[in-house]
């Protein structure tokens, strides 16, 4: 039992680690993406969980939250995409899980026609969901970003992440239904 742990752990930091230097590698020129893939994991490292935790923010992101979904569903996309933004900064800074509302901004950012950084932002979600566990979250946002990667012509990036989410499909903790869900997906390029 210790040593499966201790490899769903290693694991777990190594897709951890990909996945913050895809979003590294993804916002930055080819030129300063090899000078910079050792300080790339070192931006992205999470600072110690509850060291900055204050409620009064909290609380403020999750109004955030509840205005950006009425937003959403408003069709106010450009509004509803600065309040994710606002909201998943805040929960970032004050160490709350962020994956789901890093999803929605994603979202939002795919509906304002910023293609290219609602990937980004998946792998994003994909890092925070590393960070706490999530392994339906990460492996789901991987898989989107893959596909969006694709769509806006990055096919060496959409085929690099694609591994990636192969690798976690294989993960024993991995619910079946998420598992089947991605894999019919697959199958179906969709």
């Amino acid at each position: 039992m210790r040593t499966t742990m201790s490899t769903l752990r290693n694991t777990t930091l190594r897709t951890a680690a990909v996945a913050a230097l895809l979003v590294a590698g993804a916002a930055a020129p080819a030129a300063a993406q090899r000078a910079s893939r050792g300080a790339a994991f070192a931006a992205r490292t999470p600072a110690a969980a509850g060291s900055s935790y204050d409620t009064v923010q909290v609380a403020r992101a999750r109004r955030l939250l509840d205005r950006a979904q009425q937003r959403w569903f408003a069709y106010d996309i450009r509004r509803a995409r600065r309040d994710y933004a606002q909201a998943t900064d805040i929960m970032l800074d004050h160490d709350v899980y962020a994956g789901p509302a890093l999803v929605s901004l994603a979202h939002a950012t795919y509906a304002s026609g910023d293609v290219a950084q609602a990937a980004r932002v998946l792998v994003d979600a994909a890092v925070e969901a590393a960070r706490y566990g999530d392994l339906e979250l990460q492996v789901t946002s991987l898989y989107d970003a893959s596909l969006v990667y694709r769509e806006v012509g990055d096919t060496k990036e959409a085929k690099s992440i694609l591994v990636d989410v192969n690798r976690l499909l294989a993960s024993a903790y991995l619910p079946a239904s998420t598992k089947a869900e991605i894999e019919r997906r697959i199958a179906m390029r969709e």
